[in-house]
């Protein structure tokens, strides 16, 4: 009976996590500008032709270099909206310790301006483990590996 319940279990994670997949590869890119008209720090979202605006839900993001097809870096949030307009921010604590624009992007270039001509996102709401669904992603694309992110005092 455990056996069983084993298997159907791992059947249906295995056809999740492939329509998962599917998902991601069939939403549409998010690109980032910055916010003309208010003159802020927080980006303007474009999907398409339409400016969006991005679900304060839980979720996973995928961001990707301009004209690439294969995400660079996966993170998770439990407020898709607040994360991606921290990450793309001017914020000056975002420009110091946002984890995507420290591993990858030398302070200079941590601007939104700068980051807006070569990255875009996508983006789907995840209601429950979304670490699950981050780390499928992380081992898919081999990104955020360990060995990227700079090491903590405690692992010195």
């Amino acid at each position: 009976m455990k056996a069983q319940i084993e298997e159907n279990l791992k059947i249906e994670l295995e056809k999740y996590f492939s329509e998962l997949e599917s998902l991601i590869d069939s939403v549409e890119k998010i690109t980032i500008s910055p916010n003309k008209k208010k003159k802020t720090s927080t980006p303007t979202f474009i999907q398409g032709e339409s400016i969006i605006k991005l679900p304060a839900t839980p979720g996973i993001y995928l961001v990707y270099r301009a004209n690439e097809e294969r995400p660079f870096y996966c993170g998770e949030s439990g407020n898709l909206k607040s994360r991606l307009e921290y990450h793309f921010s001017n914020r000056k604590d975002a420009i110091e310790h946002s984890t995507l624009k420290k591993c990858f992007y030398d302070i200079n270039d941590r601007i939104m301006i700068a980051m807006s001509d070569i990255l875009c996102i996508k983006i789907i709401e995840v209601p429950f483990c979304r670490w699950d669904v981050e780390d499928f992603f992380h081992r898919k694309y081999s990104i955020n590996r360990k060995k990227v992110r700079k090491k903590s005092k405690t692992n010195k």
